[in-house]
């Protein structure tokens, strides 16, 4: 009996010995893991691994909202800059060590995707410490996506009623670049008082990758970007009379070429008679007119031969202003000679004067 109570002793012992090295087997266990925890704390790489586990696209955009603002937004959002350029770089994102820029305290990584730097990310020891040891913090980041900028420009030119859109965004006076008013054979009527409508050149810039203008005059009616519309311009000046005012312009037109050519041509005979069916087509006191009388006196003495008029071909008529027009014409005149008769083509601008008198002929430039 004294023997089993001997045995029940001794395991008890062992038994509590045993509870207590396993105590502080447990115990030595946490302080160790504590240990390794606090010193894999304070390796740079483990806070570094655990930034990129929080890495976001989320927090790229965020830091990177600024720069996306300094492109023309009207044209392309930021939301579509990000997309199209910015989060192709983020989706096999690594990193590695700066050591030009790292101290003992400082430690900074470039964050990379395909070879090419796009960010920096600070890590400092901060001033807690854990078991002896100091830990890695995120002091800073920087995202430098620069290098996505282009050297971009277009442009587009209009007359100035059109409204143009680009990437479906409405042009205002600040895309405004250059301003015209040149429309080649017809640029000499700036000097007759006609006011010529501009042709407008809108340049946008400061966008990433291809653009999209589309062009739309007053009424709304869409033209290719690619329009010759500096001939728009013209038709339309051309095209200013009304049905009536240029039928009533042609008829006018082919009687007053009748008579000056019959006047100019005239047989010294006829010099008298003809330029009195001229003179009721010439606006009095005008330079025609006066120069008219004042050929008179020579054509007496030097004209022997006739000339008639075989037709006259309108090209167009504008109405420059109220009651004033500009007609342009080829009339053709048949000559005679000693081998008969002989046709010639001539140009001419003719500025009429619409009175409530009638039509009249105020001065005539040949070309």
């Amino acid at each position: 009996m004294q023997r089993t109570k001997k045995k029940r002793s001794f395991a008890y012992v062992m038994l509590f010995y045993a509870v207590i090295f396993i105590c502080i087997l447990v115990i030595g266990l946490i302080m160790l893991w504590r240990f390794i925890e606090a010193y894999e704390k304070t390796r740079a790489s483990t806070a570094m691994q655990a930034y990129m586990e929080d890495f976001s696209e989320e927090r790229v955009y965020y830091l990177v909202y600024d720069f996306l603002g300094t492109f023309d937004n009207n044209i392309q959002s930021r939301e579509e800059i990000f997309d199209g350029y910015v989060r192709p770089y983020l989706r096999d994102v690594k990193y590695s060590k700066n050591a030009a820029e790292s101290t003992e305290t400082k430690i900074v990584y470039n964050l990379l995707s395909n070879q090419r730097s796009f960010g920096k990310v600070t890590l400092e020891q901060n001033e807690e410490e854990e078991i002896g040891f100091r830990f890695w913090d995120v002091t800073g980041e920087e995202m430098d996506f620069s290098f996505i900028r282009e050297d971009n420009s277009a442009s587009v030119t209009v007359p100035d009623s059109f409204t143009v859109k680009c990437n479906g965004y409405t042009l205002g006076g600040q895309y405004v670049t250059g301003s015209v008013k040149n429309y080649g054979s017809l640029e000499y009527l700036s000097g007759y008082g006609f006011e010529f409508p501009s042709m407008l050149t809108y340049t946008v810039d400061n966008y990433l990758g291809d653009v999209e203008f589309r062009v739309f005059d007053e009424n709304g009616t869409e033209y290719p970007v690619d329009s010759n519309f500096e001939n728009i311009i013209i038709n339309n000046i051309m095209n200013t009379c009304t049905q009536e005012e240029t039928d009533r312009l042609t008829k006018f037109l082919n009687e007053y070429c009748t008579y000056y050519v019959g006047f100019m041509g005239s047989h010294r005979d006829l010099i008298y008679t003809n330029y009195g069916k001229l003179k009721p087509y010439l606006l009095p006191g005008s330079d025609l007119a006066n120069r008219m009388n004042s050929a008179l006196e020579g054509m007496v003495w030097s004209n022997n031969k006739a000339n008639e008029l075989q037709s006259v071909d309108v090209h167009y008529c504008i109405k420059l202003k109220d009651g004033e027009y500009l007609c342009d014409i080829t009339y053709y005149v048949n000559t005679l000679g000693n081998n008969g008769y002989v046709v010639t083509e001539n140009n001419a601008r003719i500025f009429v004067s619409w009175l409530d008198s009638g039509l009249y002929a105020k001065e005539m430039m040949s070309y």
